[in-house]
């Protein structure tokens, strides 16, 4: 894989669209993904489809090697009642613990900003059980989320998707140890695949504070328009297609679950990645604005 140091002028990216509701900003410390799953649409998101070059998905990453030195100057110039407000995504077109972050360390850098402006939400979303190296780091702020990807347990299924870069188990691992150590996570059944009858178990049993159920066609943001054009629905097809169908029947048996479990700790959304990040207190004593 080739990689390629840029010098970013800009780190903070105002959202719009469906995450706008809840996220004020989004942060991807990289442009392009090493992990280079076939159904991910940010494949087809503008910060990769105007890239230079014609490389494929999954095969170039650049990485914004000066990222968390921006990152302090724009956080640096914003009023308290800015910072307060503010809830970061990252990342929405990346992943900031793919292979490559185990080097640079460019999202570790990032913790470390944050951990000065304690009033600033942060959702971190990964697949990738390297976050762990860093959990020392996310256990000091206090509006912290890690969203953690867990689209089947089924290896096959991931193995069809190039999505095997870390088994459904370390995933697992990661979340457990990440709630015992007290920070706010959740699991990120997205996008949900075929799994087999013991999957929601082994969700339960990572003491989430949430499990997002999200799919092919709402979650991309664009009615699965952008999905369609990957080489996983062209080569699934009928995944594809029945990919709403499957996360209704998901969230339906959670759901479920937690009415036979009498279990009220745990939130089980579709779609809605931030819900947990917004009810978290600002540490200042500001009550958030919940949406």
């Amino acid at each position: 894989m080739k990689t390629t140091a840029i010098q970013a002028k800009s780190v903070l990216t105002k959202t719009s669209g469906h995450i706008a509701k809840v996220f004020t900003h989004s942060l991807n410390p990289y442009r392009g993904c090493g992990f280079g799953c076939t159904y991910c649409y940010a494949q087809f998101q503008p910060s990769w489809t105007f890239r230079e070059g014609d490389a494929t998905w999954g095969d170039e990453v650049d990485f914004k090697e000066n990222a968390p030195e921006v990152l302090r100057q724009q956080l640096s110039k914003m009023k308290p009642e800015t910072l307060r407000e503010m809830k970061v995504f990252m990342a929405t077109a990346t992943d900031p613990y793919q292979p490559l972050e185990a080097r640079e360390q460019i999202t570790r850098r990032l913790l470390e900003v944050f951990l000065d402006f304690p009033t600033v939400g942060l959702l971190v979303q990964t697949r990738s059980p390297l976050a762990i190296r860093d959990f020392s780091l996310m256990t000091r702020h206090p509006r912290l989320v890690l969203s953690m990807t867990v689209e089947t347990d089924l290896r096959e299924e991931m193995l069809k998707a190039h999505s095997y870069h870390a088994s459904p188990g370390k995933r697992l691992e990661a979340l457990t140890i990440a709630s015992g150590l007290g920070i706010h996570t959740q699991v990120a059944v997205s996008p949900i695949l075929p799994y087999s009858t013991g999957f929601i178990d082994r969700l339960f049993e990572t003491n989430p504070d949430a499990i997002i159920v999200d799919d092919f066609i709402s979650g991309d943001g664009s009615r699965g328009r952008r999905t369609s054009q990957t080489s996983y629905a062209a080569e699934h097809p009928e995944e594809f297609l029945n990919a709403e169908r499957l996360g209704r029947t998901f969230q339906s048996e959670l759901e479920q679950e937690l009415r036979h479990r009498d279990e009220n700790s745990i939130s089980v959304y579709h779609g809605s990645f931030g819900r947990v990040l917004a009810s978290l207190p600002i540490p200042d004593g500001t009550q958030p604005r919940l949406f």
